[in-house]
């Protein structure tokens, strides 16, 4: 589920940043995440304890990224509506 909630952030932080990534593995994360102008602070980082931390902040950190993956897009993509992708989150929550 970690790697699954991982890899929809970075699919929506390739699209706003208009980035083709013709692969997608984690190991060539930091290249790509430096890459990126339209990214949440400390992109690569967070991501990366996810994946070793404990569950429980897992699930926060991800909860948190995700918030803010929602901001980025409602400032840089505001032709998107993204009101029932929110509306979803907030249920799950």
């Amino acid at each position: 589920v970690i790697c699954e909630a991982q890899r929809n952030i970075f699919e929506v932080l390739f699209g706003l940043n208009k980035m083709y990534v013709h692969h997608p593995a984690f190991k060539w994360m930091p290249y790509n995440v430096e890459r990126m102008i339209i990214k949440p602070e400390n992109l690569y980082g967070r991501m990366a304890n996810t994946l070793i931390g404990e569950p429980e902040y897992s699930v926060q950190e991800l909860e948190v990224l995700i918030e803010e993956l929602l901001h980025l897009v409602e400032h840089h993509a505001p032709e998107l509506n993204i009101t029932e992708q929110q509306k979803r989150i907030q249920y799950a929550k």
